[in-house]
């Protein structure tokens, strides 16, 4: 449709919208659906059905507008409102969602030897096998290593370049045998380590920054922002998209790259917010790509294909990144600013193969609209959806403030958060 046309039918929408009654407008914008079958009409339509409090009917529409709309912003806008009466209804109903009394707390951490205590905690990793927990504490430059009681039982690294140190240390993956590989960022290398604690490899990566990773067979797929890496900016540069994940061999080359073609943006700075992503895989090796900033989960095989993508219901409408301010400070340095809303933290894969989702359960921005809640910590739970399915399973409740988790088994989960004073806490639930 050209633009002269859906002027013209955004035109007759606001006339059917000055009508006096709800009765009215909607016959009016029923007439219209029927004589243009427009994706705008239809949003529209879902709109005045929510005002009356029809939300069957509302769904029904806005989910006609997601298939009639072709643009990504537009599909997500339609998206927005399906997702968020479809939560509402599935708590009025309390057909499904574990409440914040439904968790038992077996144990918690905050300060462990000698009054030493966590840092910039970044990611945390479980082996079934040694029952061991690793969390990166990069603001110290290591990797700790405790039992599943919470004990700690090994400290990995120190702050440097040489082999075994690190710099930053981000993101881990834990191997079936065992062995640990470690995103050392600022230090631009994998390291793994035996299952004994020891050096194995370090691969020095090339052309790209490695953040997170997961390897399968012989291939490190990579993502270059997550946990406490913050981002990498070129603002010389006008492309408009950037890799969602990059693929290297074992000595560190890039394969090929997985491009973010969903979301670009020629400014570098949305670009990079807007292809934030975090990595999961499953036991059939489906890689989960979970958006920061954008409600939407992808899958894609070993190969890099896309397999799969889909959206789980949000308590609220998530706004797209929109640049808020770009200016030089007295010293030269460019400052950027950015309004949206955070989405997923952090995901893994259960040992029973279901997705979890480390998510925001309150929008960033309305948040810092209302002054009395700016200072306060972002409530967080855990989505935990069958990833075929799409189902949403449940929801565990953990603390405001948790950075980063990792699953034990289908009952315990174990998860690190910082409380209003900054002091980090490691701690390990049961859902009952």
């Amino acid at each position: 449709m050209n633009d002269t046309a859906q002027k013209g039918i955004n035109e007759k929408i606001k006339e059917c919208r000055r009508l006096v009654s709800s009765e009215k407008i909607i016959a009016c914008l029923e007439e219209l659906s029927k004589t243009t079958n427009d994706g705008m009409v239809s949003y529209v339509l879902g709109q005045e059905y929510e005002k009356l409090g029809n939300a069957e009917i509302a769904i029904q529409h806005y989910e006609k507008a997601e298939s009639l709309f072709t643009l990504p912003e537009f599909k997500n806008m339609a998206r927005s409102p399906i997702n968020r009466l479809k939560v509402k209804s599935i708590l009025d109903d309390r057909k499904l969602g574990l409440s914040p009394d439904s968790v038992e707390v077996l144990w918690t951490v905050t300060s462990f030897g000698t009054n030493d205590s966590f840092s910039q905690v970044s990611d945390i990793d479980v082996d079934l096998h040694q029952s061991l927990i690793y969390v990166t504490d990069s603001g110290n430059n290591r990797v700790l290593a405790f039992d599943f009681d919470g004990k700690l039982l090994d400290i990995l690294g120190k702050k440097g370049q040489g082999p075994g140190e690190f710099l930053n240390p981000t993101g881990l993956f834990v191997f079936d045998d065992s062995r640990l590989a470690v995103a050392d960022f600022n230090n631009n290398r994998i390291q793994i380590f035996d299952r004994s604690g020891n050096l194995w490899l370090s691969t020095k990566a090339k052309d790209t920054r490695v953040a997170d990773l997961i390897i399968l067979e012989d291939k490190i797929y990579t993502i270059s922002a997550f946990g406490t890496s913050g981002y990498k900016l070129d603002l010389s540069s006008d492309k408009e998209t950037q890799p969602l994940l990059t693929v290297l061999d074992i000595q560190g080359n890039i394969i090929h790259s997985v491009m973010g073609i969903d979301f670009p943006d020629p400014h570098p700075f949305l670009r990079a917010i807007k292809n934030r992503v975090c990595l999961a895989v499953s036991r059939e090796k489906r890689i989960y790509l979970s958006y920061f900033a954008t409600n939407l989960i992808q899958a894609f095989d070993d190969s890099g294909e896309k397999i799969d993508e889909f959206q789980r219901p949000l308590p609220f409408d998530p706004i797209l990144p929109k640049l808020s301010m770009q200016e030089k400070d007295s010293k030269g340095e460019v400052l950027i600013g950015a309004n949206f809303d955070y989405i997923t933290q952090d995901s893994s894969i259960c040992p029973d193969n279901n997705l979890y989702l480390l998510t925001y359960n309150q929008s960033n921005t309305e948040r810092h609209k209302e002054k009395k809640k700016k200072k306060s910590l972002h409530p967080m739970k855990i989505d935990v959806i069958e990833p075929i399915t799409h189902n949403v399973l449940r929801y565990i409740y953990c603390d405001p403030g948790t950075k980063a988790f990792s699953v034990m088994d289908e009952e315990r989960v174990v998860y690190i958060y910082e409380d209003e004073k900054g002091k980090k806490t490691l701690k390990c639930i049961k859902a009952l």
